[in-house]
């Protein structure tokens, strides 16, 4: 079990450094757009809104992939709270850069809605946390924190799907594939969160209450 928890940190904490060094690349020190050249007109027009939205959420994914590997957390407590509130305003001005975007979402009405979604619970799952954290409630904040950082890693999934696509489809098939990202970047990952992480968590403590 330990080493599968290993795997699964290690492999969040790679993918996630990879795609801070994505973002920084490809939004940052080159043009928005220049490694996804459909995309490239509608970044054009939100060139400074597109290029927060990739440093905050950016910065989000690896302040709160950090967070998640106990062995930090024991380790370095007080840098662990402080990188907290680094993920929170992080995550505040990457939801609400994002939200703004997805109007302008590419491939049309259902990336407008999917992306829409995902900015406001991103928002509200790491408020939650938040909030939770203020009340020293840590059970809740960690479920709320997870939920939220399911999320946030959409960021990754989105590119996931995106280079599995061009592999199979090219970009002659783009508009068709992309316009289902606005929901596939991120339903799964809280459905997967929900079923393995929380779920079993919930059983456990039913389980308890029930014996006790």
């Amino acid at each position: 079990m330990k080493k599968s928890n290993h795997l699964i940190e290690n492999t969040l904490l790679v993918s996630s450094i990879l795609m801070f060094i994505y973002s920084f690349v490809g939004y940052v020190f080159l043009p928005p757009g220049t490694l996804a050249p459909p995309l490239k007109p509608s970044f054009d027009s939100n060139t400074v809104a597109i290029i927060a939205h990739a440093v905050f959420s950016s910065i989000a994914i690896v302040s709160g992939v950090i967070q998640l590997r106990r062995s930090f957390r024991v380790k370095y407590p007080k840098v662990n709270i402080r990188l907290r509130y680094v993920y929170f305003v992080s995550v505040f001005f990457g939801s609400v850069t994002g939200f703004y975007l997805a109007f302008f979402a590419y491939a049309g009405f259902a990336n407008v809605v999917g992306f829409s979604l995902l900015a406001i619970l991103w928002l509200y799952t790491t408020y939650k946390a938040f909030i939770f954290q203020k009340h020293d409630d840590m059970p809740s904040f960690r479920i709320w924190i997870v939920r939220s950082y399911a999320l946030t890693f959409a960021a990754v999934t989105l590119r996931i799907y995106m280079g599995l696509f061009f592999l199979v489809f090219g970009y002659k098939q783009f508009e068709y594939f992309y316009a289902t990202l606005g929901f596939l970047c991120w339903v799964p990952n809280v459905l997967f969160i929900e079923w393995a992480y929380l779920l079993p968590k919930f059983r456990n403590k039913h389980s308890e209450l029930k014996s006790s």
